[in-house]
């Protein structure tokens, strides 16, 4: 995973375009291009993907399942 941080007033498409070939030329497949000049950062989160057919997203509650034999 790549991780963009930025602080402008918007986020541009040039942003995404740039995570995107940090994405495909480092072989990552997720990327999220944060912008801190926003009032709430959830709202300056953008997620970026490499199009990778190979991802499967697994639910949440699957990670806090036992998995003892």
């Amino acid at each position: 995973m790549v991780l963009e941080l930025k602080a402008v007033e918007k986020i541009l498409p040039i942003h995404a375009a740039q995570l995107l070939t940090y994405l495909r030329l480092g072989g990552f497949a997720l990327g999220l291009l944060v912008n801190f000049n926003v009032r709430k950062l959830v709202d300056g989160i953008e997620r970026v993907s490499n199009d990778a057919p190979s991802l499967s997203a697994s639910p949440a509650s699957s990670a806090f399942q036992d998995r003892s034999p």
